[in-house]
């Protein structure tokens, strides 16, 4: 079995570019900027006042193939990848939604 494990989004390349089950680097890296970007949006929503009231959750993945296997391989970069307007669009509105959440 795989291990899970938790790591900083700053070293992403460098996990993806490690083989989890030895901890070697790989012989063929995957480069995050060749694969294709995609972008799925979620939707966080909640009971306000007895109507549904729903927030935006965008992901971004990058679709790799990966070297070793010829497989595509989907990585997650939202929080590499996501633009500082965007971020700072996000925390308002999840600001907005704690509020909304305290306020029930």
């Amino acid at each position: 079995m795989i291990p899970i494990t938790t790591f900083p989004a700053s070293k992403l390349t460098e996990h993806i570019n490690t083989d989890v089950r030895t901890g070697r680097r790989r012989k063929q890296p995957f480069d995050l900027s060749k694969c294709e970007l995609l972008e799925m949006v979620q939707w966080d929503c909640r009971v306000e006042d007895e109507k549904n009231k729903c927030w935006p959750i965008e992901r971004l993945f990058r679709r790799c193939k990966n070297p070793a296997t010829g497989k595509n391989v989907m990585i997650e970069v939202t929080a590499v990848e996501t633009p500082p307007w965007k971020s700072q669009v996000n925390a308002e509105v999840d600001a907005e939604a704690a509020a909304a959440g305290a306020a029930v």
